[in-house]
C-alpha cells in the first residue's frame, strides 16, 4: 500500500519515515488515543514512499511491548474511493 519494505520502517516511527501526509491528522490520532485508547475509521492522509499521497482509513489501539506502549493499527486504502466520488 505504501511501497516501503520492512527495512525502510524496521525501527523508525511514523515521523522518520515522514508518512503523514498532514501532520495535524497525527495529532488528531494522538489526541482521540490518550482520550480513549483506540482510534475506529479515522481518515488520514498518507505518503508513499514514492512521494504519492493516498487516503486511508486508519483503526488501532494502544498496547504495551515490553513495557514500552505502542500503537497496533491497521490503515484501508480508500484512495479510489475518494476521487471516484
Amino acid at each position: 500500500m505504501t511501497g516501503y519494505t520492512r527495512d525502510d520502517v524496521e525501527g523508525r516511527t511514523s515521523l522518520e519515515i515522514e508518512i503523514w501526509a498532514d501532520p495535524a491528522t497525527r495529532e488528531r490520532v494522538v489526541a482521540a488515543l490518550q482520550a480513549h485508547v483506540v482510534v475506529r475509521n479515522m481518515e488520514m492522509r498518507f505518503r508513499r514512499e514514492n512521494g504519492d499521497v493516498g487516503i486511508g482509513l486508519i483503526s488501532g489501539r494502544l498496547i504495551d511491548v515490553n513495557g514500552e506502549p505502542c500503537f497496533l493499527s491497521i490503515t484501508r486504502d480508500i484512495t479510489d474511493r475518494q476521487f471516484t466520488r
